[in-house]
């Protein structure tokens, strides 16, 4: 049992150097420094989006609930909040896809 666990570990091992050898693990370099500006850009767009997201969710959730729950069963208040919340996050969604695709 442990000769069988040694071959495969040695096995992958082999495959591991032969890739690094053979540089494929550092072929797309290039096309990563050529990206990197714009994949910053999302990720800080990304975060700032996250933030202000999450400031929403922490200082509107609690007026419009209560506004809600003086008009319907709580039930339906927590529908409508996370409808909302649900299209925000697919905004932010779709803001980064147009960015990704330049």
């Amino acid at each position: 049992m442990n000769d069988k666990r040694g071959n495969i570990i040695i096995s992958i091992l082999e495959v591991v150097l032969l890739l690094i050898r053979s540089n494929l693990l550092f072929s797309f370099k290039e096309e990563i420094k050529k990206d990197t500006s714009k994949y910053l850009k999302i990720l800080f767009l990304g975060t700032v989006g996250l933030i202000f997201f999450i400031l929403f969710l922490i200082f509107i959730s609690f007026g419009v609930y209560e506004f809600l729950k003086l008009y319907m069963k709580s039930y339906y208040a927590f529908l409508i909040i996370g409808g909302i919340y649900f299209f925000i996050f697919l905004y932010f969604i779709f803001i980064i896809k147009k960015h990704l695709r330049g």
